[in-house]
């Protein structure tokens, strides 16, 4: 239930780097970097744009990651989630073709 925060972690130790170097190029304290990886601390929009631009991946994987996060938050154990999500989407893609026309 933590693909943003797994995914950090992931990027961090594949460059064998400590959590008090990431935190720092970020400019957010330790503690919080770890609790951002561990899932229980929700990053900013601003720790996602800095943590891309670190690690060099497309801030729009880690935004995903992030987002994959809230929704299953909001949805897990509800019985009708996967209608819930799918008139979501329904949504999201109404919502985006009627801004485009704007």
């Amino acid at each position: 239930m933590n693909q943003f925060g797994s995914r950090i972690k992931e990027l961090r130790l594949a460059k064998a780097l400590p959590l008090r170097k990431v935190a720092a190029a970020i400019d957010i304290d330790q503690g919080s970097l770890s609790k951002i990886e561990s899932g229980t601390k929700k990053a900013t929009q601003n720790n996602i744009e800095e943590l891309a631009k670190f690690f060099k991946v497309p801030e729009k994987e880690l935004k995903t990651a992030f987002l994959a996060d809230k929704i299953l938050i909001a949805l897990f154990d509800e019985d009708n989630a996967f209608d819930a999500l799918k008139m979501a989407e329904e949504q999201v893609v109404y919502q985006t073709k009627n801004r485009k026309k704007k």
